[in-house]
């Protein structure tokens, strides 16, 4: 093709709806930059033969509507080529899970969320690497091999969505889901230079999904840029008679995400607790950050004081822990010499939490949901926080030889995003600067449950105020 190759998923919808693009030329650019890139482990395994013939299909469809223009046109994902996680059920296909724990195979099972992307006409590359279980924030795995970050193999993508990130900054992918139960997608965007969203809990099925923490998890989303996600946000919220968690998800608003765009703003900050252990680079990313977002985009940046944080971080990290145990409990009875060990170092950590703790971390869900969003956003719309505190570290300074030092950023490195996931808040990672050493890191805006089209508006705010988000790491060809 002569054709620039298009950079974001909406990009690439209308490449292909002009007929710049071929669907199958476009899915073979994506398979031949991850056969380019499997030395850094972002795919298990690709399906070459079932998406190439997707990918006729999709164009076939193409070709149909501009005989006939007059009909309706396919839908936004028909012919986008897209990879997912290895934590959801395909059809004959178990999740991997990236662990030689063998997975309970369902029977025809296929997560709700990649029907209704297959039923759109999107094209599934394949399974992507993952934290063993999702349960690592920085995307190593024994098995599989630790997913390297395209802007310098040396250093980590972050977990646990690893390949997932992987697979969009590579260029292999327009799209990718994965999952976020404590930062799983904000920690890989904010460190791979992509936007990320972490939705509503309840805003999108886990129907089809290996389960980490019942109340923590949620599928999250990840792109290049924040117009491309509420495409596939759109598609994929609503309610599921699969999964009851969605019986009260709001279908998708475009006119409120379109009035959104210009609305005037008013950003929280909370500088206590949130801001603190910032490495120099993201302290200094977040205030040029405030900077552009009170001068420029002309948004009114106020301080926000929310009390009790501490307590707050504290069921976060107990309700996440209790859970995965509870969840893989059945698993280690039976397989427990097959987990890597640093993943069973954790979810025994959650066997030691006395059930009382468990129960209040519970009941206080709602009334901490309430309080929260009653303080934060008495004169605020959405926060402004950091997402990760430093950049991504070196894989073989964070791996099993990691010193005491590294294990303290390591446990930190998802202080900001746990506590978003056990208020059930929805919250969107945007890339908003390098550091000295070209890696890059991101902050994220957080809001009101269900505002995810005000958030995903401010995104693309943002991103046209600034061009973070289409610096593509080294070789990676897109314009």
């Amino acid at each position: 093709m002569s054709a620039p190759v298009p950079f974001g998923l909406l990009d690439a919808q209308t490449a292909l709806r002009s007929g710049a693009w071929r669907a199958e030329a476009l899915a073979e650019w994506c398979l031949e930059r991850a056969r380019a890139t499997a030395s850094l482990h972002g795919f298990v395994e690709l399906a070459v033969e079932p998406t190439l013939a997707a990918a006729r299909a999709a164009q076939a469809r193409w070709q149909a509507w501009q005989t006939v223009p007059a009909s309706a046109p396919p839908t936004v994902l028909n012919g986008i080529p897209l990879a997912h996680k290895d934590l959801f059920y395909r059809p004959g296909r178990a999740p991997g899970c990236g662990s030689r724990v063998p997975v309970p195979a369902l029977r025809d099972c296929e997560a709700s969320v990649l029907v209704r992307l297959r039923l759109a006409g999107a094209l599934d590359l394949g399974p992507l690497n993952l934290s063993e279980f999702a349960y690592g924030p920085t995307g190593h795995n024994r098995l599989l091999g630790t997913a390297r970050n395209p802007y310098n193999p040396d250093h980590v993508c972050g977990g646990s969505s690893s390949g997932s990130a992987l697979a969009v900054a590579s260029g292999a992918a327009y799209a990718s889901l994965g999952t976020d139960s404590g930062g799983s997608i904000r920690t890989p965007a904010s460190w791979c230079n992509l936007t990320g969203l972490k939705p509503t809990r309840g805003a999108i099925s886990l129907a089809g999904v290996m389960p980490l923490s019942m109340h923590m998890d949620t599928v999250g989303l990840l792109a290049r840029q924040a117009i491309d996600l509420a495409a596939l946000f759109a598609l994929l919220t609503g309610a599921d008679p699969s999964d009851p968690r969605t019986a009260n998800a709001v279908p998708w608003d475009g006119e409120a995400f379109a009035s959104a765009r210009a609305r005037p703003i008013r950003l929280g900050v909370i500088e206590e607790w949130f801001y603190d252990d910032l490495s120099p680079a993201v302290a200094a990313g977040l205030d040029a950050a405030r900077s552009l977002w009170s001068g420029p985009l002309q948004a009114r940046v106020v301080a926000v004081r929310v009390k009790a944080l501490d307590q707050l971080m504290r069921r976060a990290r107990t309700l996440l822990l209790a859970e995965a145990w509870h969840t893989h409990r059945p698993l280690l009875e039976r397989h427990d010499s097959l987990y890597d060990p640093r993943v069973l170092q954790r979810l025994l950590v959650g066997a030691t939490i006395e059930s009382g703790e468990v129960q209040d971390a519970l009941a206080a869900l709602s009334v901490s949901q309430a309080g929260f969003v009653e303080q934060a956003f008495a004169d605020a719309d959405v926060l402004l926080l950091p997402c990760t505190p430093d950049v991504a570290p070196r894989v073989d300074a964070s791996g099993p030889e990691a010193t005491a030092d590294m294990l303290r950023r390591i446990d930190g490195i998802t202080r900001c995003l746990r506590p978003i996931n056990y208020l059930g808040l929805p919250a969107l990672s945007v890339p908003a600067g390098f550091d000295t050493q070209g890696l890059p890191f991101g902050m994220q805006l957080v809001g009101r449950p269900g505002s995810e089209a005000l958030l995903l508006a401010l995104g693309e705010r943002w991103q046209a105020a600034t061009d973070w988000h289409r610096r593509a790491a080294p070789g990676l060809g897109l314009n």
